[in-house]
């Protein structure tokens, strides 16, 4: 929910459009909204909407990338 206030937020006070975040949200994604001071966009998606999701961000300008949570604890490597 904080990503996709806080990007709606920034996206509106910079002049961004927020539409590639919108679509996401649409598609499936949890939370999507602009990511730092953008114009990039962060979407946390369910592995079952996935493809929906980056079929509606391919439509728009830039590359989409994929990365998944690390949910490993820190440890030293030696």
């Amino acid at each position: 929910m904080a990503l996709t206030l806080n990007g709606t937020v920034y996206s509106s006070a910079l002049g961004y459009d927020n539409s590639v975040a919108t679509e996401a949200l649409r598609a499936g994604a949890l939370a999507a909204g602009l990511c730092g001071k953008g114009p990039a966009v962060t979407a946390v998606v369910p592995d079952e909407k996935v493809d929906a999701v980056k079929a509606v961000m391919r439509n728009h300008e830039g590359d989409v990338l994929e990365a998944h949570f690390n949910s490993q604890k820190a440890g030293v490597v030696t």
